[in-house]
């Protein structure tokens, strides 16, 4: 009889975290260390949308037989001299590749730009579930077209020969199939959890081995591409040693036979020099790529979790800086390296390259054929 006149209730809160922003002196549903960010992300914004309009505009011009923006003094006076067609236009060649490049640089930027607009309204509506929607969309997208782009330019393709071999279009597939399944994860892992919780922590770190290890895959062309250059070089070079054997022997035989060494010859000799010189140019320019890669990939999956674990709380902000930092420095860099006009990635005039690439291929695909139907067998 003592509780016989108990109540029952219930009810909700809802609380409500808000920081002051020290430089507005408003109130912000970020924390202290992600109050920059808007900022930062819009910054990276405009600079990925010049790099676009710079590139772009490139690629236009030399489409429509005019200097490119990007190229240096000594590619302006070939354009302007020797390397113009019957018509007066410039026949710089423009690759497929170069059109995908332009692509990623336009993913990337709206990326950035939906970063920074999704950070704008979670700082002043504490939510932003739309604008997250469209930017794990279109990251996703992103992620899709820079490791194609990234495999694709260290197999060579454009560049040096105009088709991918077996051996690349597996690991090309394996690449995205990878990044599919890791980016949908990514998804799902932050709808259904809370940064701090147990399984968040645990299931990011194996995510994270996951892309270093998709980031190690796209590694791998890169390594064949440099292997096959530096064995064609080699082998024109014991040819070309070869050959000043058999020209000594010759010489020592006819001393005294008058011998007039023919125009073509010599025209043949400097063509073959020049191949030679465009071909190491081209091994040297591979060289380069892959330390870039392998630099960027340390920096960005390995380096900012060191440099994270420094940081106080109000300096977190300071770890997506230092990705977008090093990742447009990264763009930057291979868009230098691999720009319309540059005389290293013409496809031209060393077919032996090609030649002996199409030979690897052709065993590597016989070996596969043969081991194929042992096991049928």
């Amino acid at each position: 009889k003592k509780h016989a006149h108990r109540i029952h209730t219930s009810f909700e809160i809802d609380f409500h975290y808000k920081n002051m922003d020290p430089i507005t002196g408003t109130d912000t549903y970020l924390t202290a260390g992600d109050m920059p960010l808007p900022i930062v992300f819009f910054y990276f914004f405009v600079c990925y949308f010049l790099c676009t309009f710079i590139w772009i505009c490139n690629i236009r011009s030399i489409q429509i037989g005019k200097p490119g923006i990007i190229q240096n003094k000594q590619q302006r006076y070939l354009i302007g001299g020797s390397t113009l067609d019957n018509n007066n236009k410039n026949n710089t060649p423009i690759y497929h590749i170069h059109h995908l490049m332009s692509l990623l640089l336009v993913v990337k930027t709206l990326t950035v730009g939906l970063e920074s607009v999704r950070y704008h309204y979670i700082k002043f509506t504490g939510h932003a579930q739309v604008w997250s929607f469209l930017y794990y969309a279109v990251n996703f997208i992103k992620s899709m077209f820079l490791f194609s782009t990234v495999l694709l330019i260290g197999s060579g393709w454009s560049f040096v020969k105009p088709y991918l071999n077996a051996r690349e279009k597996y690991v090309l597939l394996a690449v995205l199939i990878l990044q599919v399944l890791d980016n949908i994860a990514l998804i799902l892992l932050d709808s259904e959890t809370e940064k701090g919780e147990r399984k968040y922590d645990d299931w990011s770190a194996i995510l994270h081995v996951l892309d270093i290890l998709c980031c190690c895959a796209v590694l791998i062309p890169v390594v064949w591409q440099v292997n096959s250059l530096q064995n064609a070089l080699e082998d024109d070079h014991d040819d070309d040693e070869d050959k000043e054997d058999n020209d000594k022997d010759n010489n020592n035989n006819n001393k005294n036979t008058p011998t007039n060494e023919s125009p073509s010859l010599e025209e043949d000799d400097t063509n073959h020099r020049r191949d030679q010189e465009r071909a190491l140019s081209k091994l040297r320019l591979f060289r380069t790529f892959y330390i870039i890669v392998i630099l960027y990939i340390y920096c960005t999956r390995i380096a900012v979790y060191l440099f994270a674990t420094i940081l106080d709380y109000r300096h977190t902000w300071l770890s997506p800086f230092y990705i977008e930092f090093v990742t447009l420095f990264f763009y930057i860099s291979i868009g230098l390296s691999f720009r319309p006009g540059n005389t290293n990635t013409n496809n031209a005039g060393y077919s032996k390259i090609v030649q002996q690439q199409r030979d690897e291929d052709d065993n590597y695909e016989n070996n596969t054929n043969e081991i194929e139907m042992g096991k049928m067998e």
